[in-house]
């Protein structure tokens, strides 16, 4: 990764600790934070213009590097969501779509992407992500949490 990035590797380390810990504390917004300044760092020559995968195969590929249990295109009886990164605690269950995150959201809800982990025991998060194809970066989130059954 570091030589990829042309980051040292004390840096990498740091990153993967950061994006670690984020995750570990539910902090959306600083793992999103983190997210974003990797994607800005990319020049624009090599970007892939209006396609979903680009953004999820780079998020793929730093959170695994980061040694983050990341899952991609992972299927269900109703589809395949995009990512889905597992925690100590919590699951977060990620979709992506180029303009906004309300139809990311809209879709995990609708194809319930969320029930093969109603069992697991932890706190779920759904996350739809809106992606800004202008600013070449992620647009917008949200994140919900989904109720436990009882």
């Amino acid at each position: 990764m570091a030589e990829f990035s042309g980051k040292y590797s004390d840096e990498i380390g740091m990153l993967a600790k950061d994006l670690h810990k984020r995750l570990k504390a539910a902090d959306i917004d600083g793992f999103f934070g983190i997210l974003k300044a990797l994607i800005a760092s990319i020049p624009y020559n090599i970007f892939v213009e209006n396609r979903e995968g680009y953004y999820s195969t780079i998020i793929y590929l730093a959170l695994t590097l980061a040694g983050i249990d990341t899952g991609a295109e992972v299927q269900t009886n109703q589809g395949r969501l995009d990512t889905v990164i597992e925690t100590e605690a919590h699951i977060y269950i990620m979709e992506f779509k180029i303009g906004k995150a309300s139809e990311a959201i809209r879709q995990i809800k609708n194809k319930k992407y969320y029930e093969r982990y109603l069992t697991s025991g932890k706190d779920i998060k759904i996350i739809g992500i809106g992606l800004d194809v202008k600013q070449r970066n992620i647009g917008d989130y949200i994140t919900e949490t989904v109720e436990k059954t009882k």
